[in-house]
């Protein structure tokens, strides 16, 4: 993506070269060099926070690729200023972009013995690693390793990670695997998404010949690679995860393709109970929804209608799809 929709523009002074003012503006078109000199300038001015809760409110505005690729950048940019401590700076919001741009660069830039720091910056003072920031982690050891060595990467997972695999260090692997940023860089970062292309006569990728363990985790992953390289079209992601033989598998698919959705449509609930209806079986569309619902709740905002997801289906179903999506109230 050569240019990226949005965002700051910061006005300095030449001559004495000290920013005096800092608006946040839409504007139509910025190059990536130049949003990064921006959030350069704005980070110095006021802080990794401010600029990035200033950020989130135009990013909102824009679909799934703008918004998650411009939380890569600023992940990035944050590293190259602040090191592992402003990994805290990042959150859930963008698909976890923030953490993907940042801890992509900081593998890049120390290697393997960037991990044990990123978990400690992970940790924080909870003492426990979120498992999107672990997610990110993923992202980086797939971009540092690359494609062909998946087995090391999850084993390097596997020591640091013991939670959700889909939401963890594992699925940020296979996710580089298909969706990757062969261009972010130390240098000033870009962020063209490049797809793995889509081959017919392994519609599934790597997932079938992977070490059971991690297939589920592949087998979630897909959905999102399929829309963007086949077409974005729900009908046709039900009808692969439909083929899938093995049971366990194929409901990882049909879960994999909740969050896609979910995350496509922007937590609109409408079209997301849209889409996974277009599923091709009750349980099909009511492990979508659930899937769905989970992730309208890691938005704070987006907590109410997460209820509302499984709103429609049997009074059963509707039952098993609040269980499963783990949202139910405690009142």
């Amino acid at each position: 993506m050569k240019w990226i929709i949005v965002l700051f523009l910061v006005f300095s002074f030449a001559a004495t070269r000290q920013i005096q003012a800092e608006r946040i503006i839409t504007f139509p078109l910025m190059p990536t060099s130049a949003f990064r000199k921006a959030l350069v300038a704005s980070i110095r001015l006021s802080g990794a926070s401010v600029t990035y809760q200033k950020l989130s409110l135009q990013l909102a505005r824009l679909d799934y690729l703008r918004y998650h690729s411009a939380a890569h950048v600023f992940g990035a940019t944050v590293y190259q200023l602040l090191g592992n401590r402003g990994i805290v700076v990042c959150d859930d919001r963008f698909v976890f972009g923030c953490f993907h741009g940042f801890s992509i660069v900081a593998v890049k830039d120390k290697g393997v013995a960037a991990i044990p720091k990123l978990i400690a910056a992970c940790r924080g003072q909870t003492g426990k690693a979120r498992g999107s920031c672990l997610h990110g982690i993923g992202h980086g050891l797939g971009e540092y390793f690359g494609p062909d060595r998946l087995d090391e990467q999850f084993d390097l997972c596997a020591s640091v990670d013991k939670g959700n695999a889909e939401k963890g260090c594992p699925g940020g692997v296979i996710m580089q695997y298909f969706e990757y940023y062969s261009r972010v860089s130390m240098g000033p970062p870009s962020v063209e998404l490049a797809y793995r292309p889509f081959d017919r006569a392994k519609p599934y990728g790597p997932c079938p010949i992977l070490r059971a363990k991690f297939q589920r985790v592949c087998y979630f992953t897909l959905p999102g690679w399929w829309w963007n390289v086949i077409a974005a079209d729900a009908s046709a992601v039900a009808d692969l995860c439909q083929r899938i033989e093995n049971i366990q598998h194929r409901d990882s698919c049909f879960e994999g393709s909740g969050v896609m959705i979910a995350q496509q449509t922007k937590d609109n609930r409408e079209e997301t109970v849209r889409l996974c209806h277009m599923m091709s079986a009750v349980e099909a569309e009511r492990r979508c929804r659930s899937a769905a619902a989970a992730e309208f709740w890691l938005h704070p905002e987006s907590h109410q209608k997460a209820f509302t997801v499984c709103e429609g289906l049997s009074s059963t179903e509707e039952k098993k799809c609040l269980h499963d999506a783990h949202i139910v109230e405690n009142n």
